[in-house]
């Protein structure tokens, strides 16, 4: 039988840090350098609006290439970052992205299989560090790549996005060992792995109310907020049908939300939540549909007394779980446009 390191190591999935990356570069090699210095100088090019002229008269590359995904996402993060910025502007949104970004931002994009739009697969999974290499993991010890603004609410949602993904880490690994429980007909096995799902859930919800708090006290009622934004009817200046319509980076593009209903064998009919598996990482795509191929969870349990209280514990914490992110829904602007 096939192990949950395999199962993890198959979908690029960390047994301590889940769907976070967690091989960064400090720079991009020469070659990308001007990228590089305008990431350098990011946050004070958008706050005092010459951003757009920098990105206007950057050299165009028109063949991107890199030695390994570690490079590839971070040129997905930089370009990704620098299209936001620059339709969403300080004064005045365009309706049009220039050639300097879209044709190595549609180029990196296709080769991970994903929208040149950012989401948060760049923006969250991507975009973090160590403050200190030497330290553990914690949000006192992780800082963000890039941000829009000197903002210290924009920093604290990202790093809150972070940590949410790296308290599901255990929650993962405990739903592959859920699945392989059944398989191996392991009734104690399984209710081990109920217990601590509860104990993840709980921890995920409190992530959720406090996501939810900056994101009320920021990003609504604030029109210029270049991270969350939608793309519609933009321009993708020198590719094929450069009309292009996207959604823009949210919590809901999270893979956690949609694993836990695929376990339980939730069928979940949000259309939305069906839209949002578009703009993940294929590998987690993928994860996702492995769990939900898998999972005979439902059955198991309502078959087994033994079992029948952890699990409808854990279906009353998902309801909660899954009220609780749905909720943030409507909060984005992006979801209206």
């Amino acid at each position: 039988m096939v192990s949950t390191n395999k199962i993890l190591s198959t979908y690029s999935i960390s047994e301590e840090y889940g769907f976070l990356s967690i091989n960064s570069i400090e720079k991009l090699s020469t070659e990308y350098a001007e990228w590089e210095n305008i990431a350098e100088e990011f946050t004070g090019l958008f706050e005092t609006d010459k951003l757009r002229v920098k990105l206007d008269e950057m050299r165009i590359i028109h063949d991107p290439f890199f030695k390994n995904k570690i490079e590839w996402e971070r040129a997905m993060l930089l370009l990704s970052y620098f299209a936001n910025a620059y339709v969403m502007g300080i004064n005045e949104r365009l309706d049009y992205l220039p050639e300097s970004i879209v044709i190595p931002l549609v180029k990196v994009a296709d080769k991970l299989k994903r929208k040149p739009i950012l989401s948060h697969a760049s923006a969250v999974l991507n975009n973090w560090k160590l403050i200190n290499p030497d330290k553990p993991f914690s949000i006192q010890n992780i800082g963000t790549i890039i941000n829009f603004k000197n903002s210290k609410i924009e920093s604290s949602y990202i790093l809150k996005a972070i940590l949410f993904e790296k308290n599901a880490a255990k929650g993962i690994k405990t739903c592959i060992d859920a699945i392989l429980a059944i398989e191996k007909n392991d009734e104690l096995e399984l209710l081990f792995s109920l217990q601590e799902i509860k104990k993840t859930i709980l921890i995920l919800i409190q992530n959720l109310k406090e996501l939810k708090s900056d994101f009320e006290s920021y990003f609504f009622n604030k029109e210029q907020d270049p991270l969350q934004i939608s793309f519609e009817n933009i321009d993708y200046k020198g590719v094929e049908n450069p009309i292009r319509t996207y959604r823009g980076f949210n919590i809901m593009q999270s893979l956690i939300f949609q694993m836990f209903d695929a376990l339980f064998c939730i069928r979940n009919n949000n259309l939305f939540l069906k839209e949002m598996r578009d703009y993940m990482s294929p590998l987690h795509h993928d994860f996702l549909r492995f769990i939900t191929f898998k999972s005979k969870l439902k059955d198991y349990c309502l078959q087994r007394k033994s079992l029948q209280n952890d699990y409808k514990d854990c279906l009353d914490l998902l309801e909660q779980f899954r009220s609780e992110y749905l909720n943030q829904i409507p909060l984005s602007k992006f979801h209206n446009r």
